[in-house]
């Protein structure tokens, strides 16, 4: 684990990775362990982005904050306004998740981006993720 989050506490540290792709993973299996409900009630509580934030983990917090946004919006349940201050920042460049990234890289396979992109989640394309199905966890 990293300098920075040695502070993390509770489902932070428990998600937390180094490695973004890793990271994300790990938020799509707590979603999917937890459930809807109970992940918005952890996230909240335990105030997981702000750990992530502070811990200078920005990308990791806006990834959360997406997700969390749209399992909020999935369950009609209203955005938590502790996260305004974050809501219109995003990565300066798209993130593109490994799978993708080696069909553009070693195949030229434009049609894999194209299709992704334009079925990516809005909340997640909001803050520059391209970011498809979190709910098919292995």
């Amino acid at each position: 684990m990293s300098m920075l989050a040695e502070n993390l506490t509770g489902t932070a540290k428990t998600i937390y990775c180094d490695h973004f792709d890793a990271y994300r993973s790990n938020v799509c299996h707590l979603l999917h362990n937890l459930g809807d409900i109970e992940f918005i009630r952890t996230l909240i509580i335990e105030d997981t982005i702000n750990q992530l934030v502070k811990a200078n983990h920005g990308a990791w917090a806006l990834y959360l904050l997406a997700m969390l946004d749209y399992v909020n919006k999935e369950n009609g349940v209203p955005l938590c306004t502790r996260y305004d201050y974050l809501r219109e920042e995003k990565l300066e460049k798209l993130y593109i998740p490994s799978g993708i990234r080696i069909g553009l890289e070693l195949f030229k396979n434009q049609k894999v981006f194209d299709e992704a992109y334009e079925n990516a989640i809005p909340e997640f394309l909001k803050h520059n993720f391209l970011e498809g199905d979190v709910r098919n966890v292995v």
